[in-house]
């Protein structure tokens, strides 16, 4: 999806911010650049096949027989959609996730780089007890903040650690789609179909989270 967007944030990082990193440090920098491209890969393959399993669902659903479909349950059909539902949410949280691994191995805010307490509060904590990267500062607050991330946050927590959140197929509604039941969340969300939460999470997040890691190229 943005593996060229990718790409520049890797060359902006090297050429401008520090060019005396150590070796080892500079191949984990690499592989850290690697890994967003890698994530990114696998939100736009979910996000497919999420499309294409549930198009076959409804297809299905309605008598309409398709060679995707030879072969397969109309249940395989139902786990391969929401499967792939909830492992788009998952991919993107873990791109989100995964840039204060990224801006440490820069910004040395622990020396430990695998350390499992990292996260976006320690690097803007960092930041404030040094005095440095107030624009970077103010984006991390901003991304935490933003409607976006606590809806991707949320739908990830409750997936992972309480409960599937139960998928209506959209088979009867005029539109066809598939969405999020909304008995079983118990907060709002700006919309509750998946295809349009997943263009509209995607769309922020991996824009805010690129151009944030651009808010620490220069101080």
């Amino acid at each position: 999806m943005g593996d060229e967007q990718i790409q520049l944030k890797r060359s902006e990082f090297e050429g401008k911010l520090r060019s005396n990193l150590p070796e080892d440090i500079r191949v984990k920098a690499d592989v850290a650049f690697s890994s967003l491209s890698r994530q990114d890969d696998y939100i736009g393959f979910h996000f497919e096949e999420f499309r294409k399993s549930h198009s076959v669902f409804v297809d299905r659903a309605y008598g309409r027989s398709t060679k995707e479909s030879i072969g397969i349950t109309s249940n395989d059909l139902r786990t391969s959609f929401e499967a792939h539902a909830f492992a788009f949410f998952r991919a993107l949280h873990a791109f989100v996730e995964s840039v204060p691994y990224l801006l440490n191995l820069f910004l040395e805010v622990k020396n430990d780089t695998e350390d499992r307490h990292l996260n976006w509060s320690s690097i803007r904590e960092f930041c404030e007890k040094s005095d440095i990267y107030a624009l970077g500062r103010d984006s991390i607050i901003r991304l935490r903040e933003s409607t976006a991330y606590n809806e991707l946050e949320y739908i990830v927590n409750v997936s992972k650690h309480r409960r599937l959140i139960r998928i209506d197929s959209g088979i009867i509604s005029r539109e066809k789609k598939a969405t999020l039941c909304r008995q079983d969340l118990d907060r709002d969300l700006r919309t509750y179909v998946i295809e349009d939460l997943m263009e509209s999470l995607y769309d922020e997040l991996h824009f805010e989270s690129l151009k944030l890691i651009s808010t620490f190229v220069t101080k």
